[in-house]
């Protein structure tokens, strides 16, 4: 019996210590990706965008092309790099004559590290994917685009359905994303993803700046209903 007892304590013990340690765990994730998906916060977003830039990264696929090289293999790394080139300025292109909602501007993925660090110029890309100096960025506001996956939105925590957060799942693998300083991508309400179909970066570009402009209108509304 007394056996029994003891077995029951430390079973009781065991589920408590494993329940506090999923739930720290939990709490653990949230900090790290929760993305708020308030009205009011997603209106702020697209008002701040407005008055801002949107900076599109692109990519380079150094790595695949370095492994190419060592391997020995330089066709197949020249084919890579004129494949991503080709991707990047037909991407920029259709930034360039359909988007109008804010200044865009352009880096290369890894040196977005140099926004944040508040460098206003030495790493933007022009129309011909060269650095050039004399491009100024002297914005506060930004957000960032990047092509590639969308995830999944989950309800994490079921008291607070506004704490969602982005999973590991991606819903699909390529579209135009906007996310925030951190590369976290927005959420819902904010019209964060348009899909990209075939590489028509001119739709997709279209369709995004048609999106940031309908919730600019509603978030105007929204505070024009408050005032009165």
């Amino acid at each position: 019996m007394g056996n029994a007892i003891q077995f029951g304590i430390y079973r009781y013990f065991f589920l408590l210590t494993g329940l506090l340690f999923c739930n720290f765990s939990l709490a653990q994730k949230v900090d790290n990706l929760e993305v708020s998906t308030d009205k009011l916060d997603s209106y702020a977003y697209i008002q701040n965008l407005k008055k801002g830039a949107l900076i599109v990264r692109l990519r380079i696929n150094s790595k695949k092309v370095e492994a190419y090289r060592n391997a020995g293999n330089e066709d197949l790394a020249l084919k890579l790099e004129a494949q991503q080139k080709e991707k990047n300025l037909n991407m920029l292109l259709a930034f360039k004559n359909n988007f109008t909602f804010c200044p865009v501007y352009f880096i290369y993925a890894d040196d977005y590290n140099k926004v944040l660090a508040g460098e206003k110029n030495g790493y933007f890309v022009n129309e011909n994917l060269e650095v050039d100096s004399s491009i100024i960025m002297d914005k506060i506001n930004y957000l960032f685009c990047d092509f590639g996956p969308v995830f999944v939105q989950a309800i994490e925590n079921q008291i607070d359905p506004k704490n969602k957060v982005v999973t590991s799942t991606p819903a699909f693998q390529e579209a135009l994303v906007i996310k925030d300083h951190s590369l976290t991508q927005l959420l819902d309400p904010f019209p964060f993803y348009v899909k990209v179909r075939f590489y028509e970066f001119d739709n997709a570009a279209i369709k995004l700046n048609d999106n940031f402009f309908e919730h600019l209108s509603k978030s105007w509304s929204k505070i024009k209903k408050t005032d009165d």
